[in-house]
């Protein structure tokens, strides 16, 4: 099958649309954040930066005045983070849009505003389900992928999470 174009008229593979609301920007941001602050990779990367404030402000005795000022550009870049990855996803997936996905034999097959492509079930590791949102974590790179979870209902997300096991096992 072409990655470009639809999937064949088989009635063995359904193809399921959704279409983006204004909230779901917000939603894709949320569970992002999450996975990634709340990882052990971001957990340490916390309590790192948090080690070399405290030895800074332990060494250089600053005033409080001081250690206020290096906080906060830690306390600003958080939010003003989300708030860009919003406005990406936002233009990624204006409110409007329809997004198709079907499960092929050969990989997942998404149509979205920017073309369609089939995605090998051995380039993603895992699929987690977060609210309605499923992320994709892809097995070299460990980058997750957000895609609506109404595109991937109950046996359809079974027959997904079954076929990226066995890809992983065949390797």
């Amino acid at each position: 099958m072409h990655p470009l174009l639809p999937p064949p008229d088989d009635p063995a593979i359904s193809v399921r649309e959704w279409t983006a609301d204004a909230g779901y920007p917000a939603r894709v941001v949320s569970v992002l954040s999450r996975r990634v602050l709340w990882t052990r990779r971001g957990r340490a990367l916390l309590l790192g930066v948090a080690l070399v404030l405290g030895g800074c402000a332990l060494v250089l005795d600053p005033g409080p005045l001081t250690v206020l000022l290096w906080l906060l550009p830690i306390a600003v870049a958080v939010p003003v983070g989300r708030v860009r990855m919003r406005r990406q996803v936002a233009r990624q997936l204006p409110v409007g849009t329809t997004v198709r996905a079907a499960l092929t034999p050969d990989g997942v097959w998404m149509q979205g505003p920017l073309g369609a492509a089939v995605t090998s079930y051995g380039a993603y590791r895992d699929v987690v389900p977060c609210s309605d949102v499923l992320v994709l974590v892809q097995r070299h790179s460990g980058r997750q992928v957000a895609v609506p979870a109404a595109l991937f209902p109950g046996p359809d997300l079974d027959l997904l999470r079954a076929r990226v096991a066995a890809a992983a096992v065949s390797g």
